[in-house]
């Protein structure tokens, strides 16, 4: 009995060692099927843009449809890097990497959000990018125009404008206007200054020209067609100012006036 029991002890090990050797060959295959098979791999991928002025199929546009997937493709690994290791070209890839978080301003300044379908059978990648809407353009003093969204961020060159069915504001400031950043170095002087801009229109005040002055002193104008400026501090929004708007066009006459003066809180100086 004890010799048949030592017989079957030796084969132990060499079964062992076979089902060991056969799960390195399952898993290595299955390695191999994920990563280096072409039945993986990516056959079509269909774009489509919300707005016609982003002609992203073409390198006139902001960017090129291979641009939008190395940025993707940059993002995702960043946020589950061992899908670097699968590669873009990949339809898991996409698959497990796709989430609401893809968008680096930095990289698509002009981008909203951007949505990716995946059809794994088919091994087809829809992108739907919605791009964002037009708030405004902003100028340098050399005359160098950008576009900004409506948070204030600078997202695109832009050509300069005249008329005012496009918020044009002129920055008299020398330093970088820079796509993904926003045009002002506080967000709320943003907010006061969009704000304000609102109460002139909503009063028919007809709004020619917009200028940041010296950034230093924290201030900016608004010039009307009558040629009369009203002048604003960055870090607040007038009390009242819409009534305050109401009662100065009933009590004065705007065209033989040079400027409203509104920096300091509570107190209006006028010409």
């Amino acid at each position: 009995m004890l010799l048949k029991k030592s017989k079957k002890s030796k084969k132990h090990p060499f079964i062992w060692l076979t089902i060991f050797v056969l799960l390195i060959l399952i898993v290595s295959g299955i390695f191999y099927f994920i990563f280096n098979s072409e039945v993986l791999k990516v056959k079509k991928i269909d774009y489509e843009y919300s707005n016609n002025y982003l002609n992203s199929s073409s390198s006139s546009g902001f960017f090129t449809n291979n641009y939008l997937i190395s940025s993707l493709t940059t993002q995702i690994v960043k946020n589950q890097k061992i899908l670097g290791y699968l590669g873009s070209d990949n339809i898991l890839f996409w698959f497990f990497g796709k989430n609401n978080e893809l968008i680096n301003r930095n990289m698509l300044p002009s981008v909203k959000s951007v949505k990716i379908e995946t059809n794994v059978v088919d091994r087809q990648l829809d992108i739907k990018v919605r791009e964002k809407e037009l708030s405004g353009v902003i100028c340098n003093p050399k005359n160098k125009c950008f576009a900004f969204d409506d948070e204030g961020i600078i997202f695109a060159p832009a050509p300069d404008v005249k008329g005012s069915l496009i918020l044009k504001i002129n920055d008299s400031n020398n330093r970088p206007l820079t796509a993904g950043e926003k045009f002002l170095p506080r967000e709320h002087w943003i907010n006061n200054m969009i704000k304000v801009i609102e109460v002139l229109k909503n009063n028919d005040l007809n709004i020619e020209r917009i200028e940041i002055r010296d950034m230093e002193l924290e201030e900016w104008e608004a010039t009307i067609s009558s040629g009369l400026k009203f002048i604003f501090n960055f870090n607040f929004v007038p009390e009242d100012f819409n009534e305050v708007i109401r009662t100065l066009k009933e009590k004065s006459d705007f065209s033989q006036m040079d400027y409203f003066d509104m920096r300091v809180e509570n107190r209006i100086y006028y010409k």
